[in-house]
């Protein structure tokens, strides 16, 4: 029996390489798969996130402004307390009322 490459042995061998050649671009195909599907749940992740964040930025936005209207109420209600002896009653009741609507409803 001889070590020479036959023709025989020349198909062979060209068989096997195309059948590990399409093992190769099922496996490439597999991977194309899952590497859209993975990149599809992390971006569905990412626009989660973003909304999340997006409507947190727009709730501290509403506090900051709510906490700006109490701060200006409480500052006036402040100014009638302070100076209680030179405010008549009138404005002490409209700053309370202001301060009390800004508590209540922002």
């Amino acid at each position: 029996m001889s070590n020479e490459p036959t023709d025989d042995m020349d198909e062979v061998a060209m068989h096997f390489i195309q059948i590990k050649n399409e093992e190769i671009a099922e496996l490439k195909d597999k991977l194309d798969r899952y590497t859209k599907a993975s990149n599809a749940m992390i971006n569905a992740g990412m626009n989660n996130h973003r909304a999340d964040k997006e409507k947190n930025e727009a709730r501290i936005k509403q506090l900051e402004e709510r906490l700006e209207g109490m701060r200006e109420a409480g500052d006036e209600l402040w100014y009638c307390v302070r100076h209680a002896q030179r405010i008549d009653a009138d404005a002490l009741i409209e700053a309370i009322e202001e301060w009390q609507e800004a508590r209540n409803h922002g």
